[in-house]
């Protein structure tokens, strides 16, 4: 939920896909794109630092003198995913 001032949550204009005829009228076709800039921007640093986490885990956990994190596998994917934090 979005906030305002003084930490107010903000009402909801639009509440789904039913809603897009309104909000192109209201806006233009280009409303539909509203912060869609933003959106991206956070996904692409999210991902960055998933990314590298992920890669510096898998090569840390490589270095150990356990055989079946030795080599690529599942145990060491699941290992390398379980130490950067993603779980999904």
């Amino acid at each position: 939920m979005l906030r305002g001032p003084g930490g107010k949550p903000l009402p909801r204009r639009y509440h789904g896909m039913l809603h897009s005829p309104r909000k192109v009228r209201e806006e233009g076709v280009l409303g539909l794109w509203t912060g869609a800039g933003p959106t991206a921007s956070r996904a692409t640093a999210l991902a960055a630092a998933e990314l590298s986490s992920y890669d510096e885990a898998k090569a840390r956990l490589r270095a150990l003198p356990v055989g079946s994190l030795q080599r690529d596998g599942i145990a060491l994917h699941l290992h390398a995913r379980n130490g950067n934090g993603k779980n999904g």
